[in-house]
């Protein structure tokens, strides 16, 4: 059971997407084809008439449920030491990581552009209510003593991984002297590889007169996608791949997105470019990641409630203390509830959709600010289960040239964290951190993470970098 558990959120490591934060290119006219991950209209900014992002790959994770107290990016350890917090609150983990190959933008002409590229990506989401833990409390009797007050107690975990491929087409709407209004739109054909989802609610117990505790009521429902029915202890990982898109289902979802451009009545310079002007501010916002992912379920998903005789702690240490698999989990299920179906045919699973508005503005020299507020949509599909998105409000300052560039994204996530992040761009890499602290701290990790990217586009002619705005009042 932990196995397959493992495995599932694991996926996370193969087809690896907490996502797709390449936070410092957020407004920049260098991101590219990775513009796409914010506004699909912001790939007309470019000053390139092409651009291909060959690589890149991101992750982010936060949670407050525990910490690597003995490790940093500069201080590898031999053993990570793990503190899980005590205390009395509701627990959560989130995460997702992306993979992008060949991404890759063409402007058309000044007036349109088009994008491309294949993506892996993996979101998992894991929260419960309020409960205590400590030291005390890893016994199963010792956490029911504790946790009197908690009742009823409930969880919720969600995972889905998937492959996409896209293709996104922007256009300038109007454009005059000062000024351009212009808009896009990303098809993303998907093939889901892994997911699952369970949810536990109703979770309550009262003590018996031996001392121990007796269950009263539980409501569950879980189910995984088919690809791990076969799945095989110390099988290859690349045959795990190959089964998950084997068994995986067609899907789709979409991006809408416009941009105000303000235009600064300048080039850029002596850059190759695709005839856009240069900007002095930006206002952007799009609806992104519209959409679901379809599996089958694996043949051990279950849905069931109430409780069919006495059941107690100690019998559930007994019970479900050894169990390897999902399908011995049901069967052990399955005789000590009052009601329990197996649950066949397919769920969805909806794909992070998400309001972004960006603003963006340069200022003279090689200086420029964008501002970005991204709120989660979960609720806008009436599927089962949903995952999402990370950030709320991030502001970076960036110092940047067509080759060279330095990026400083100051962020509130959606779960209250406060994260100092950092890039550095140096030729076609480009290098960030989520969490500048995972350098400098032993205890941040696993809040942060971090992205690279390799962008490669068409040389200056000569020299480098922007013009820089010419700003009239």
């Amino acid at each position: 059971m932990k196995k397959l558990l493992v495995v599932m959120l694991g996926m996370s490591a193969l087809s690896h997407a907490l996502a797709q934060n390449y936070q410092a290119l957020h407004g920049s006219p260098y991101s590219g084809s990775l513009s796409n991950d914010y506004n699909p209209a912001a790939i007309l900014n470019s000053p390139y008439t092409w651009d291909l992002t060959l690589l890149g790959v991101q992750g982010k994770f936060l949670t407050n449920s525990f910490n690597v107290t003995n490790a940093s990016l500069l201080h590898i350890p031999d053993t990570f030491v793990v503190k899980v917090h005590s205390g009395t609150f509701s627990r959560n983990f989130m995460g997702s990581v992306d993979l992008h190959l060949l991404n890759g933008r063409i402007s058309i002409n000044r007036r349109s552009a088009f994008g491309f590229g294949l993506n892996m990506r993996n979101y998992v989401r894991v929260s419960t209510s309020s409960f205590n833990y400590n030291d005390s409390t890893k016994k199963t009797g010792s956490f029911f003593t504790a946790n009197e007050g908690n009742l009823p107690l409930s969880a919720n975990v969600v995972q889905s991984s998937w492959l996409e491929g896209y293709l996104t087409y922007a256009h300038v709407l109007y454009e005059d002297d000062g000024a351009r209004l212009q808009i896009g739109g990303t098809l993303n054909i998907t093939r889901s590889l892994s997911g699952g989802y369970a949810f536990a609610s109703s979770g309550t117990y009262i003590p018996d007169a031996s001392g121990g505790y007796q269950i009263t009521n539980i409501a569950a429902q879980y189910g995984y996608s088919s690809n791990y029915n076969n799945w095989k202890n110390g099988s290859p990982a690349t045959d795990e791949i190959k089964e998950a898109v084997k068994r995986g289902r067609m899907g789709a979802s979409v991006s809408i997105g416009g941009e105000y451009v303000q235009k600064s009545g300048e080039d850029w310079g002596k850059e190759e470019k695709s005839g856009t002007d240069a900007y002095i501010w930006k206002l952007g916002v799009a609806l992104l990641d519209m959409g679901t992912n379809q599996y089958t379920y694996g043949n051990a998903s279950a849905v069931f409630s109430g409780i069919k005789g006495v059941v107690t702690d100690s019998m559930l240490n007994t019970t479900f203390g050894k169990i390897q698999s999902v399908p011995q989990f049901s069967d052990s299920v399955r005789a000590k509830v009052a009601n329990f179906n197996y649950i066949g045919g397919r769920f969805n699973i909806a794909t992070p959709a998400r309001l972004v508005v960006n603003l963006d503005e340069r200022f003279s020299g090689y200086w420029a600010v964008d501002g970005e507020l991204s709120i989660n949509m979960t609720g806008i599909h009436s599927t089962l289960a949903s995952v999402q998105e990370l950030n709320l409000l991030t502001i970076t300052p960036r110092w940047e040239k067509s080759s060279l560039g330095a990026y400083l994204p100051i962020e509130v996530t959606d779960q209250g964290h406060f994260w100092v992040g950092g890039a550095i761009k140096a030729g076609p890499v480009l290098l960030g951190f989520h969490n500048l602290a995972w350098l400098v701290s032993k205890k941040a990790m696993p809040n942060g993470g971090g992205y690279l990217a390799i962008i490669i586009h068409p040389g200056a002619h000569e020299g480098d970098g922007l013009a820089c705005p010419r700003v009239k009042f």
